[in-house]
């Protein structure tokens, strides 16, 4: 049994040639973008999709944001997850095939990623209509799976999961995914020195933004009484926020679901 995750375009002859020769297909999702002035691309993917139940299989249609990588990578890592917990993890990674065939050269390296993140097979699908005349068309893609949760440790994972959740708030702005290095200290119960190699670490997985950015306080400036008060933004050099990165948002959520 094989999950397709396939990218549809303006063209969509690459469809046919994974489906007939990655079997047994059992369901497709067709992955595209939004309508757009110059060409109708969620009306196309209807039509695709009674042709391809019609001749294959079950197919389920999946927006997405073509020139937006994260959201490619992370739509295929929820629609693996999602069929794995409801298989009750009957399934295995290598049930899914995902086509880097088609669409944007955005959406090629966002499927791209997302199979090596999830630990799928990934595949490229040979244009027919030029030679030379192939026997099979599709041809799968030699990457690694990409698993970073078995070379971390259980407090890099802690810190993932503290701050997926965080949201930070500063003079009325708010940012999910941000923290404090001090306010993770005393959620987690680590020294600073633990908790900074363990930032370091995942920065250099680049679990965590790579930025230096100083807390900022608001102060008082008044100096006596008498005078109007007036309020000036410091930076705290001894202090640092922490960022969560598109990547370690993954991984965050892998580890709670244990897989």
């Amino acid at each position: 049994m094989v999950i397709h995750i396939a990218l549809v375009g303006k063209n969509s002859g690459h469809l046919w040639n994974g489906l007939k020769e990655i079997i047994p297909a059992e369901k497709m999702y067709l992955l595209h973008s939004p309508n757009q002035d110059d060409f109708k691309h969620v009306d196309e993917a209807k039509k695709l999709k009674k042709e391809i139940e019609k001749r294959f299989c079950e197919t389920i249609l999946v927006k997405i944001n073509p020139f937006e990588m994260t959201n490619i990578f992370n739509t295929i890592d929820e629609i693996v997850n999602k069929e794995m917990k409801n298989s009750n993890y009957q399934l295995d990674p290598f049930d899914f095939a995902v086509g880097v065939t088609g669409g944007t050269n955005i959406m090629a390296s966002g499927a791209t990623i997302g199979a090596m993140l999830t630990g799928t097979k990934a595949y490229y699908i040979h244009d027919d209509r030029k030679p030379p005349k192939r026997k099979r068309y599709a041809e799968f893609l030699p990457i690694p799976p990409i698993n970073l949760l078995r070379s971390m440790t259980s407090s890099h994972l802690k810190i993932l999961q503290v701050l997926d959740k965080a949201v930070y708030e500063f003079d009325g702005e708010k940012r999910k995914g941000v923290m404090k290095n001090k306010d993770l200290e005393k959620k987690l119960k680590l020294r600073p020195s633990t908790l900074n190699s363990a930032l370091k670490v995942l920065k250099s997985k680049g679990m965590i933004e790579d930025k230096e950015e100083n807390v900022k306080v608001i102060k008082n400036k008044q100096k006596n009484p008498d005078q109007k008060p007036f309020y000036k933004i410091e930076e705290l050099k001894n202090q640092k926020l922490v960022e969560i990165s598109e990547l370690g948002k993954l991984q965050s959520k892998k580890a709670s679901m244990k897989i």
